[in-house]
């Protein structure tokens, strides 16, 4: 797993991380260090990737999987860095991350729906103008002191961290009341009344309350499904199903029902802020596009916009101005389609070996499977034996139906079976090759990207001329804590002084 950024010295600097399953069966994703690339193109980044292998004896033939970010030099099929060594090693097949996908989702179905993109502007223009101002802060913190309740601080919106957005949409409704009691203040005092007055009369607007609940609620099931993703224990399967799963719940949300929640919720919070609840808007200018750039005319990748001029309509797929359900669904519209497209081929033959291995399934334990037949020729390196798996096959099988799981509903996953045959090792070898190579498939690059949340602790301005070795070793002792926690401090001076003799002796 191979991710790339710039530290505070502008270096381009490529985190280097391995993933693979212990003698437990418990999935570990370890860094191998930090290593400055001069030049990023796909060439110089395979090349770097082979001898760090090299360096850190590791047999490039036992890569079973590559994990990058979607970026054309990481990702392109005849010349990217996946397809340089691909050409090396066949089997190892190149996985976007999902976290990055899902990121990707999600961007691009709010940009392309104006009324959604206005939203966002106006929730970040909210936290520059309430959190960058000294006074207009200490105003916020104290509005929430005198009614004494948890003082709560803004979130900006960051479009790579888009968990960001719902923690901030979250927080504006958990202080709306005390945002505009604030705004309220600073639109009559202060230095800048005409941007209070501003963001006063975009937040004193049911409209704008009720897309605050609905997109909380949205976000909040996707945010679910991106804090899975980055976890570094999920396989392959286990991904996929959470996928279907979050596509199931939004699809729930698109009903007359749940609207009618949403509904009362904004209702409440208007009534409780004197609020109009009826958005009497004006009749507006009608919207006249030029006929001979029409059909030219497209507004997202999922499909072209239809236009008429009519005089209460916005340019948003002839939505009226006051019916924000309209656009709440075409959100989830096109969200579902955008997951369709992005994570449009999950069910390849390798990820789909894992039913074989799932007792809910009707391919559990089954050798006859069309997808196990494919996982064994495409992993040949590893030498598989189909013989010997008709033997273990039904052991296993009797094995497992004969022990209890901690589970409600009772059913054994690839962990579950894993952890029962690692028992008996010498029993099962085939199937413990196969269990393995699932698990060890990688899935994210989160563990890169908290990587890089350590390089910004350990290169700081203080330490721009840090050597890259130096870098590299600090990095890994701070990211594998776990691990260089263990490290006896006596024993590692000891071995330290006898690398070779020195003028003056370390230790007596």
């Amino acid at each position: 797993m191979v991710d790339e950024t710039k530290d505070l010295s502008k270096k381009e600097q490529m985190s280097f991380l391995i993933r693979f399953v212990d003698k437990e069966s418990n999935i570990c994703e370890r860094s191998i260090g930090c290593y400055h690339m001069a030049n990023s193109n796909a060439e110089s980044l395979a090349s770097e990737i082979i001898k760090i292998l090299s360096i850190n004896k590791l047999d490039i033939m036992n890569c079973i999987g590559q994990c990058y970010d979607g970026a054309s030099v990481m990702s392109g099929q005849y010349s990217g860095v996946q397809e340089r060594i691909r050409s090396k090693v066949p089997h190892a097949i190149y996985v976007h991350c999902y976290a990055h996908r899902l990121n990707l989702c999600l961007v691009q179905t709010l940009q392309n729906i104006p009324h959604l993109c206005n939203f966002f502007n106006t929730i970040q223009n909210l936290y520059k103008f309430l959190m960058n101002g000294q006074i207009r802060y200490e105003l916020f913190v104290r509005a929430q002191k005198d009614k004494q309740i948890p003082v709560i601080h803004l979130e900006r919106l960051v479009e790579t961290r888009w968990a960001y957005w719902y923690k901030s949409i979250q927080k504006v409704n958990m202080r709306f009341t005390e945002i505009l009691e604030v705004l309220s203040i600073l639109s009559h005092q202060g230095d800048q009344t005409a941007r209070a007055i501003g963001i006063l009369k975009e937040f004193s607007n049911i409209s704008f309350i009720k897309t605050s609940h609905a997109m909380e609620i949205l976000l909040q099931t996707i945010h679910c499904a991106s804090v899975e993703l980055q976890g570094a224990s999920i396989i392959q399967s286990s991904a996929v199903n959470l996928l279907q799963n979050t596509k199931q719940n939004i699809q729930k949300m698109r009903n007359d029902t749940f609207w009618d929640k949403i509904n009362n919720s904004a209702k409440l919070v208007a009534e409780k802020n004197e609020i109009v609840y009826e958005n009497s808007s004006r009749n507006r200018r009608p919207v006249r596009l030029n006929r001979n750039l029409q059909d030219f005319f497209v507004q997202s990748t999922i499909g072209q916009g239809t236009y008429e001029n009519n005089s209460n309509t916005s340019i948003e797929n002839n939505l009226p101005l006051s019916d924000i359900k309209i656009i709440f669904y075409t959100a989830i519209d096109r969200f579902l389609n955008e997951l369709n497209h992005r994570f449009s081929n999950p069910s390849n033959e390798i990820v789909l070996t894992c039913n074989i291995f799932s007792s809910s399934s009707i391919d559990y334990f089954n050798l006859k499977s069309p997808h196990l037949v494919t996982f064994i020729d495409h992993y040949k390196h590893f030498k598989i034996n189909y013989e010997n798996l008709q033997c273990e096959f039904p052991s296993a099988k009797n094995l497992i139906n004969h022990v209890n799981i901690d589970r409600d509903d009772g059913i054994h996953d690839l962990y579950s079976i894993s952890k029962i045959l690692n028992q008996l090792p010498n029993g099962f070898q085939e199937t413990l090759k196969i269990i393995n190579i699932l698990m060890t498939l990688p899935v994210t690059t989160a563990s890169n990207e908290r990587f890089f949340s350590s390089l910004k602790l350990v290169k700081t301005h203080l330490r721009l001329t840090m050597g890259n070795e130096r870098l590299s070793d600090l990095l890994v002792i701070a990211v594998e804590s776990d691990v260089s926690g263990k490290i006896n401090l006596d024993d590692a001076v000891d071995i330290f002084s006898k690398i070779k003799k020195r003028r003056y002796p370390l230790i007596n």
